[in-house]
């Protein structure tokens, strides 16, 4: 079995089967089965990676099943599955935390995790190992003209504001636990840009040095640099003499000319290095987005008490494409230019979908958090000040994860289909959050600024 390249994750023989089995697994939690398909599975594909950093290798020797194998069990959980929705009979929607339906549809969310975090792993792939299915989506070919520029990215201020971060116990969708509860924020004023920087604007950062020069980077960050060798972002292909500084980019199931206009792909670290630069660049304090404003630049009319204030639940990728409302569900099946979706009340561009969005904020639960008891370990570990919370979903988010309410959070190395954009500072005042921890510094002109931690605490 072929590992990632970077050996942070198992292969995709394991993402293959460990939604099959988390469905077994947790229906015995819930206690609608009283023993699993085949036990060496469901012990042997029942916990992914969450590597601690970057240089933290997975290279243990597995004896993986073969496909084959792992296809006839998907088969039967499938099987089992159906029928436990058949043998629910009453089931009343929205199911409630703890019961059967609440499993199965645990189960449905926890799958829609995995195919995002499987196509990742397939873009990192070698293209030859890959076969674009025909019901896949048309991409937003790069040769389109408006993929061909960098459009201006103008800062829009946003005046003080209070936002409620966390979603009721009774909001009639599923939901994991680390989205529960209500944490009112007061939002100081602040600037962000229009649209996600795109990869045009990334370019100019990589043409003045930005991987050269620690100078912009934060420690960690620059020794994952170093250790990664990373020269320009994960997706980007070198297109002839480095020095020329002209690539394309990788698709899941193609290349195509870098498009300026889309939104860059990068992790935290590259994005706060970004962020550095423009800093100096502009004369400014410019950082990453704070989950309490990620929620200012959304619909201004946005609230948290009907279903109607989640896009996910009344639209289709088709819906979402046509009405060019955003880029969630697989509506275009690539990234596109931050140009495209303007039908929102909003002057934000992409404040859902797209790609994700970094966020300064540490991972940490809401007051009123309970651990979901079918599923103890999927929010608590996270909350080690380790995580970053990004925000928005991403052109391949599906169900939950494209929801106004998704709080996901990733290692600061991690490669998701995740973006940023950047934030100016108007006040000195230091930005809340639910977090469990704010970077917030800017370089001096002579080396690294000073590395804070702002504990914030609900």
């Amino acid at each position: 079995m072929r590992y990632p390249y970077h050996h942070l994750r198992h292969p995709l023989i394991f993402y293959y089967a460990h939604p099959a089995v988390l469905y077994v697994n947790k229906l015995r939690v819930a206690g609608v089965l009283q023993t699993g398909i085949n036990p060496a599975f469901e012990s042997l594909f029942e916990t992914g990676v969450d590597e601690m950093s970057w240089d933290d290798l997975s290279r243990s020797p597995v004896d993986w099943p073969p496909v084959a194998a792992v296809t006839e069990y998907r088969r039967a959980v499938y099987r089992l599955i159906s029928n436990v929705i058949a043998g629910l009979g009453s089931l009343t929607l929205p199911a409630l935390r703890g019961t059967a339906g609440w499993a199965v549809v645990l189960g449905c969310e926890h799958e829609r995790i995995h195919l995002e975090t499987s196509t990742v792993l397939m873009r990192e792939l070698p293209l030859s190992l890959l076969l674009k299915p025909t019901a896949w989506p048309a991409a937003y070919d790069a040769t389109c003209a408006d993929s061909t520029c960098t459009p201006d990215n103008p800062m829009i201020e946003v005046g003080a504001r209070e936002v409620v971060v966390g979603k009721e116990s009774s909001f009639p969708s599923y939901g994991w636990d680390v989205e529960y509860g209500r944490l009112p924020v007061k939002v100081s004023p602040f600037r962000a840009s229009k649209y996600p920087i795109t990869n045009g604007q990334f370019l100019e950062f990589v043409k003045a040095g930005g991987y050269r020069s620690n100078h912009f980077w934060d420690v960690e960050g620059w020794r994952w640099r170093r250790f990664r060798n990373a020269k320009w972002p994960t997706f980007w292909v070198c297109d002839g003499p480095q020095g020329l500084n002209k690539y394309k980019l990788r698709l899941l199931f193609g290349l195509c000319d870098l498009p300026l206009s889309w939104p860059a792909v990068v992790n935290y670290w590259e994005a706060r290095a970004y962020c550095n630069w423009h800093s100096l660049q502009h004369d400014c304090k410019t950082r990453l987005m704070m989950e309490s404003e990620h929620l200012c630049i959304r619909s201004p009319n946005f609230q948290h008490t009907a279903a109607e204030c989640d896009p996910i639940l009344r639209n289709s990728g088709k819906s979402f494409r046509e009405n060019k409302i955003a880029n969630l569900n697989l509506a275009w099946g690539s990234e596109t230019p931050v140009i495209l979706n303007s039908a929102v009340e909003s002057d934000f561009f992409d404040a859902m979908g797209n790609v994700w969005e970094w966020s300064e904020d540490g991972n940490d639960c809401l007051p009123g958090f309970e651990v979901d008891t079918l599923y103890e370990d999927f929010s608590v570990p996270c909350f080690d000040g380790r995580h970053q919370i990004i925000m928005g979903g991403s052109w391949m988010s599906t169900g939950n994860s494209a929801s106004v309410f998704a709080r996901y959070a990733f290692r600061p190395h991690f490669f998701q289909f995740a973006g940023f954009r950047v934030v100016e500072q108007i006040s000195d005042a230091v930005p809340t959050s639910g977090g469990v921890c704010v970077r917030l510094e800017i370089p001096s002109q002579t080396g690294h600024g000073d590395h804070v931690l702002h504990s914030v605490s609900p």
